[in-house]
């Protein structure tokens, strides 16, 4: 009797040594392998060595079936979190939907790390493309598939994409394009709405026609951004397209529902593209909105149009404190003229000798609810081109011969300068109502900016390790790029880059150690 109590003993202690095993075992299988085929095998082991103790095989078989979905449960490989391509290495064989609804895993900080150079592999139908490339003034999207660092982005769309000078001026009189690179736009959620690439709905790859450096939107953009404006990160990018190089290309962050959400907590306010508050009529401003165009609501622009039609410079400051952040404007123009950009908001096109419809453009606003509206910069590849001398001296002149406008050929001398091609006219920025309220409202805080911005981000000691760490990055994807400008060209273009960068720092010294008007 007592024997058999003690063979009970020796079973129980038996039971609970494999149960304790099965524990182990099991989990340690399932995390390493984070696989079921895997698990069950393990499973199948610890009841083989159970029949040893048969008496106790249907109670460890129970236990290790319970222990089975528990870990199942908390497994990081089911439900609604991260899944097995998420949480590992990438998997060459995986796609969109391993990202699911939503935001990818990374966000786009490393995308646009200025010390990167990332390849864009893009798969689409030999026939789209070809209709895409005779069709590329449309800007329709066609379907394709990205691959990026091993991972497949199905369903996304690519399309062509420009302005005249980036895009319809690529192509003659009889649609043969002259053009060696046309720009690109990836759109991630054109076919599934909720589809993002690492948090972003949009990527934009610029060709750079205009800008043999491929520097001045990379460059521009951290100059705004690093004077603590909102304003879109830029980098360079390779595309493949179905293993055909493309050539470089500078990406930058599109200007979207994403874009504000990484910059404002308040993500419900209006959103335009390039539209002056001048029009007394909602349509235009209906017209320019990239948000709440179903809801639209425009009266904060038609009161700030309103409210600029009746100050002078001694209400201006006053009557807009709660519609616009002058600080950050004077900002804004530091680094606009800085970078001597003569395509943004201090550019007025008219389509007459006449001022009764002179319109900027490259430029959004998003209006923050409860807040002041902010002025966000785009299109900035016409920039660093030339150095500024002026920077702003000449916007104090309002007088009637300044503000009529003038050819824009004689406004902006270019070698080669068509005026057939260019038919329109250029009206001085100050001459612009609220452009010029807002100059002259803001001279003082934009010699503090000047200052600041020569001291800090456009600093020598700043400014040409960084252009020299890019110009090794890009050096030789410059040389292999059949499509752009060549290394002796570049070279050049580079060498001027320099003598710019350094030049205007000379003259924003200059101009601080003038007396303020």
């Amino acid at each position: 009797m007592h024997q058999h109590s003690g063979m009970r003993g020796h079973r129980l202690l038996f039971s609970l040594i494999v149960l304790a095993f099965a524990i182990l075992f099991i989990g340690g299988v399932f995390v390493a392998s984070h696989s079921i085929e895997w698990t069950f095998v393990a499973m199948l082991a610890v009841i083989i060595a159970a029949s040893e103790s048969p008496h106790r095989l249907r109670d460890l078989v129970s236990i290790v079936v319970l222990m089975f979905a528990v870990a199942c449960t908390f497994s990081p490989s089911s439900g609604p979190g991260l899944n097995a391509t998420d949480a590992g290495a990438p998997d060459p064989g995986a796609s969109d939907a391993d990202a699911g609804p939503g935001p990818d895993l990374e966000n786009a900080d490393r995308l646009f790390d200025l010390t990167q150079l990332h390849t864009f592999d893009i798969e689409i139908a030999p026939a789209d493309w070809e209709w895409l490339q005779a069709n590329a003034i449309l800007e329709q999207y066609r379907p394709a598939t990205l691959i990026f660092e091993g991972r497949r982005y199905e369903g996304i769309g690519v399309r062509f994409k420009g302005s005249y000078n980036t895009l319809d001026s690529c192509f003659d009189s009889t649609g043969a394009r002259i053009c060696s690179k046309l720009s690109l736009k990836l759109k991630f959620n054109e076919y599934t709405k909720t589809t993002r690439f690492k948090g972003l709905r949009k990527l934009s790859f610029n060709s750079s026609i205009r800008d043999d450096t491929f520097m001045h939107e990379v460059i521009s953009y951290y100059l705004f951004r690093n004077m603590g404006l909102a304003a879109p990160r830029a980098s360079h990018a390779l595309i493949n397209v179905n293993g055909e190089p493309q050539g470089l290309f500078v990406m930058v962050e599109d200007i979207d529902e994403e874009f504000i959400k990484g910059h404002w907590t308040a993500t419900t306010g209006n959103l335009y593209k390039g539209i002056w508050p001048q029009y007394a009529d909602a349509q235009p401003y209906v017209a320019a909105l990239e948000t709440n165009k179903n809801t639209a609501n425009v009266t904060r622009m038609i009161t700030l149009t309103e409210t600029a039609q009746q100050a002078t410079d001694a209400t201006f400051a006053t009557d807009v404190t709660s519609q616009l952040d002058l600080p950050a404007l004077a900002r804004y123009l530091a680094v606009d003229r800085a970078v001597f950009s003569d395509d943004g908001v201090q550019v007025f096109y008219c389509a007459d000798a006449t001022t009764a419809d002179c319109r900027n453009n490259n430029y959004f606003w998003y209006e923050v609810p409860s807040g002041a509206t902010q002025l966000i910069p785009w299109d900035v590849d016409y920039t660093l081109a030339e150095i500024n001398v002026d920077l702003g001296r000449s916007q104090w002149d309002t007088s009637p011969t300044t503000c009529t406008p003038v050819p824009y050929c004689d406004y902006m001398p270019e070698v080669g300068c068509d005026p057939l091609q260019h038919e329109e006219w250029i009206l001085p920025p100050q001459c612009n109502q609220l452009f010029g309220l807002v100059h002259r409202a803001t001279w003082h805080d934009y010699r503090l900016a000047l200052r600041e911005l020569a001291d800090g981000p456009m600093s020598r000691a700043n400014l040409v390790p960084l252009v020299a760490s890019l110009r090794t990055k890009i050096r030789p994807a410059v040389a292999a790029d059949t499509h752009g400008p060549g290394l002796v060209i570049w070279e050049d273009n580079m060498d001027w880059l320099d003598h710019v960068l350094a030049g205007q720092l000379v003259e924003i010294e200059r101009l601080l150690a003038e007396p303020s008007p």
